[in-house]
């Protein structure tokens, strides 16, 4: 009996073993096709995955499916574009829903290492908008989905997320995120348990950077009602680098808004914990910072969030009798005292109230002084600020590591007083605004490894005044380059809180400006391109130069009236540059910039515009002279893409054009988005060495052809396409030659030009007897040598390595028409003189004719008169 129950058991253990290999053998491609089916219902983009799997041991008694390198990709403006991508992804399925056919139920997620990269351009389209419309069935509840969400585990391991909103110009990055919930959400009621840990936590805002690779830790306890969509929480704990915060209170999901009660405090009650979120601070040895002085912070959120109306909010900060100071420097920042707080009652944003009544503070030995009163932010903002103090700067080295940093010297001195409105600021009302104040800075010297060259400042003077602020002067050397400036910014106080553009005009010179100081090299740049946008570690800011366009900034309104004595950019050397530059609407204008460059000179329109895109556009039209070409070709890219037979050209050229394209994001242009025309000049030119010139040569036996010098000739070319079209134009040749060309050539080089050449039989020897007997004959008329052979060829393969085909050939010049004049006039004479003839011999033959004719006339007549008197005598 007992081997018998054994032999049971062990029957049952093989077919229980069995079973869990075969039932997900089973239902793979059924739940894989479901996936499938369930994913193309309901988006719109691109998704793949290399492999998947199931399993029944891995999650006893539920199946397991896992997918592995899972990647959504955009469509459409977003086709090169990854919105996310994971190592792995599983879920857990109860197995029974899946044998008896029900509604899948998924009772757990697991992400593995996912990048996020959301993004909105700057036109306001969002890469995650990829949800297929919604059908009427949907609408109305009908929803036939294959899964429902029984969930009680869910994580997130080692993401990394960006947030890049490129039209509201805010930035969010999380790095190496690790998250991990449960719950039964099945319950009504039940407790969340969720923990949460970020290395890396960046905010930007505008120009304003609030978090800087922050970290945070969070383990929070939320007891969950289902039924009333609330979410309640008590001595929540969020820990922002070294600051800890409690959380209490709850939020609840309502019908039309959504209702909260929330209250936190700091943890810790000393300086440090907020000095931590100071991002350069935190970053250089924060642990081995000595401190001192109590911190109070505290605020709450009450009220309800709708379309309208935002809840009530209040913040206190106070800072008193703080310190810090590195261990291994010798200054500190001390007597560090702030009060400030935030207050808004339910209602508009606008109600909100900023006040920083006192911030005080010394840097060594200088002490400074601040406060700011903010209201009515939105509509009209109401500002009240302060800021007294000097700093020398060779004391900052002193209380902070600056790593890199070579030398920081000189003297700033900052006296500012600013009370009024931003209405009466846009108003010009300027007796209703108090501003005054000078900014002053003397002696400034600052070099570091970060920058290309040491930055002198000598003099640097600005005066605020109600109606503007003033840059009185600026006398500055950038490494070899020397700066003067003066001019004045309108405006600065509505710029600052978004209320219309900064406006300026200054008036720029210089002797001399070296511009590759600032060129960064490319091995010396990182590309953003070559690391996971999602990835915030791999994420590397490009310096100017670098592998990424310049982004102009929006609402500056800013004019450059510049004259330059000579400027130095990569090959070239400008010299007597003019001009204004006008920075407005997120573009650049250079508005007739001329200059003396390459032998010649250059008058330049151009707009480079980055407004509402993500490829930079450019709009150029110019004016040049006599510039040469040899040093065109090898300094100006574009030039030699355009023409790539001028490396081939000695002399001078002349050139009218204007387009349009579009830059890469190293730059570089894009040249097969350009479009334009214009009208290119050679008045005097020799050609030399020119593979085309050579090829003809070869194909025509004209060894002559080889070098060639070119007289007053001019073209028109339109470009387009990656391609350059030249309309037909005549090249006369110094050699007595004539070419006709027409055609195109692209900017890889490529080339298909018809060529019509007149060759002089003087440059003809025997080796051309093939090319002479091409000429066609005219049977009957004896052949002499034309004074020129016209042939017409075909011009492909590209400029280093042509391929020349010889059509038609024809005989040209006074010689060969007389030849013709001759035979003609030769023909004309013979066939008068046989007509001549002709006539002669019928008048003698007439003449014969009527003779006889007469002499038989009178002999019949003679004859009849001797009949009719035969046998009569007649007087004679």
């Amino acid at each position: 009996m007992l081997k018998k129950i054994l032999i049971g058991v062990g029957v049952f253990l093989v077919l229980f073993v069995a079973a869990l290999i075969a039932i997900p053998y089973l239902f793979k491609d059924q739940i894989n096709a479901a996936i499938k089916t369930e994913i193309n219902k309901q988006v719109n983009a691109k998704v793949n995955y290399a492999d998947y799997d199931l399993s029944l041991i891995r999650s006893f008694p539920n199946l397991s499916f896992g997918m592995n390198s899972l990647s959504v990709a955009g469509v459409n403006d977003f086709a090169k574009d990854t919105l996310l991508s994971m190592r792995d992804f599983r879920v857990v399925i109860d197995v029974m829903s899946v044998i008896q056919g029900r509604k899948y139920k998924i009772k757990e997620i697991i992400v593995g290492s996912p990048k996020v990269h959301a993004l909105v351009t700057k036109a306001g389209k969002a890469n995650w908008d990829i949800m297929k419309p919604t059908t009427a069935s949907e609408k109305t509840g009908g929803s036939n989905s294959v899964f429902a969400l029984e969930i009680n585990t869910y994580k997130i391991e080692n993401a990394y997320i960006v947030y890049d909103d490129q039209k509201g110009g805010t930035y969010l990055s999380i790095g190496d995120l690790d998250f991990q919930g449960s719950g039964d959400v099945t319950q009504d009621l039940y407790k969340l348990k969720t923990e949460t840990e970020i290395a890396s936590l960046t905010f930007k805002s505008g120009a304003v950077s609030y978090l800087s690779s922050a970290k945070l830790s969070a383990k929070n306890d939320i007891d969950v009602d289902q039924k009333n969509s609330k979410y309640s929480f008590k001595q929540n704990e969020i820990d922002l680098n070294d600051l800890g915060l409690l959380f209490d209170g709850f939020v609840q999901m309502n019908k039309n808004d959504i209702g909260m009660d929330v209250t936190f405090k700091s943890k810790q009650a000393d300086f440090k914990s907020i000095l931590s979120l100071v991002p350069a601070i935190f970053k250089k040895d924060f642990d081995k910072i000595k401190t001192s002085g109590t911190l109070a912070l505290d605020g709450a959120v009450k009220g309800s969030y709708d379309s309208t109306t935002l809840p009530g909010i209040k913040l206190n900060l106070q800072v008193k009798n703080a310190m810090f100071q590195y261990p291994s420097l010798p200054s500190a920042v001390t007597d560090i005292n702030v009060s400030a707080n935030i207050n808004k009652p339910q209602g508009s944003a606008d109600l909100t109230v900023i006040d920083v009544p006192a911030l005080h503070l010394a840097i060594a030995s200088d002490p400074i002084d601040a406060s700011i009163h903010v209201s009515t932010p939105v509509s009209d903002p109401n500002v009240a600020a302060k800021i007294n103090g000097r700093l020398d700067l060779s004391s900052v080295p002193k209380l902070y590591p600056m790593e890199g940093l070579k030398q920081l010297t000189g003297l700033l001195v900052a006296n500012l007083n600013f009370k009024g409105r931003m209405s009466d600021v846009q108003k010009k009302n300027y007796t209703a605004i108090q501003a005054s104040g000078k900014v002053k800075v003397t002696n400034m010297v600052y070099d570091s490894k970060s920058t290309p060259m040491p930055v002198k400042i000598s003099d640097l003077g600005l005066t605020f005044n109600p109606q503007k602020v003033s840059l009185d002067n600026l006398s500055a050397v950038l490494g070899r380059s020397d700066i003067n400036a003066q001019g004045s910014m309108d405006n600065l106080i509505g710029y600052m809180f978004n209320k219309g553009n900064l406006v300026g005009v200054v008036t720029l010179k210089s002797n001399q400006f070296d511009a590759n100081e600032w060129l960064v090299k490319d091995d010396a740049t990182t590309s953003t391109a070559q690391n996971s946008p999602a990835d915030p570690k791999n994420t590397t800011s490009t310096p100017a130069g670098g592998k990424q366009y310049f982004d102009v900034p929006k609402g500056i309104d800013f004019t450059a009236r510049s004259q330059f004595g000579k400027i130095l950019y990569d090959k070239l050397v400008l010299s007597n540059v003019t001009g204004n530059v006008h920075i407005y609407d997120e573009s650049i204008h250079l508005q007739e910039l001329s200059a003396n460059l390459l032998g010649g000179s250059a008058v330049i329109s151009a707009l480079y515009d980055t407004k509402g895109t993500n490829h930079p556009r450019v709009t150029f039209s110019y004016n040049i002279k006599n510039f040469d070409i040899t040093q065109t070709y090898t300094a100006v890219d574009m030039a030699a893409k355009m023409a790539p037979v001028m490396k081939y050209i000695q002399g001078s050229f002349g050139s009218d054009l204007s387009g349009t394209g579009a830059l890469k994001e190293d730059m570089s242009v894009d040249y097969n988005s350009l479009n334009g025309s214009g009208k290119v000049s050679i008045p005097s030119a020799r050609v030399v060495n020119l593979p085309i010139l050579q090829k003809i040569a070869e194909a025509t036996k004209v060894k002559s052809l080889d070098n060639l010098a070119i007289n007053n000739a001019w073209t028109v070319i339109k470009f387009h396409d990656g391609r350059v079209d030249v309309e037909p134009f005549d090249i006369k040749f110094g050699n007595g030659y004539n070419i006709n060309i027409s055609g195109s050539n692209g900017f890889d080089e490529t080339i298909a030009y018809d060529l019509k050449a007149d060759i002089p039989t003087s440059e003809l020897n025997q080796a051309t007897g093939g090319l002479i007997s091409k000429i066609p004959q005219i049977p009957g008329i004896p052949f002499k040598m034309p004074e020129k052979i016209n042939v017409t060829l075909k011009v492909g393969g590209t400029v280093s390595k042509p391929t020349v085909a010889v059509g038609n050939v024809a005989g040209i010049g006074s010689s060969a028409g007389g030849a013709i004049k001759d035979a003609v006039k030769d023909a004309a004479n013979q066939a008068k003189q046989q007509a001549e003839d002709a006539a002669k011999k019928a008048a003698d033959q007439a003449k014969k004719q009527a003779q006889e004719a007469a002499d038989k006339a009178a002999k019949d007549a003679a004859d009849k008169l001797k009949n009719a008197t035969k046998g009569i005598k007649l007087p004679f």
